[in-house]
């Protein structure tokens, strides 16, 4: 995406992005290693859906 001069919207895009060359590269594998790299996408999904963002804002900048 950067390579492209393209920064991503939303942070989300990067692990969309990432399960996207997953799922291409998991037709190279054996079938071991596509089944872990299936459970793996199945675990992110998971996460994703699940995840609620924090309400406290987070900055770099402070006081002293």
């Amino acid at each position: 995406m950067a390579i492209e001069n393209k920064f991503p919207k939303a942070p989300s895009d990067i692990i969309y992005v990432a399960l996207s060359f997953l799922q291409k590269w998991s037709v190279l594998l054996k079938e071991e290693g596509r089944q872990r790299i299936l459970q793996v996408e199945d675990e992110i999904l998971r996460w994703m859906k699940n995840f609620r963002p924090s309400v406290l804002m987070s900055t770099d900048i402070c006081e002293i």
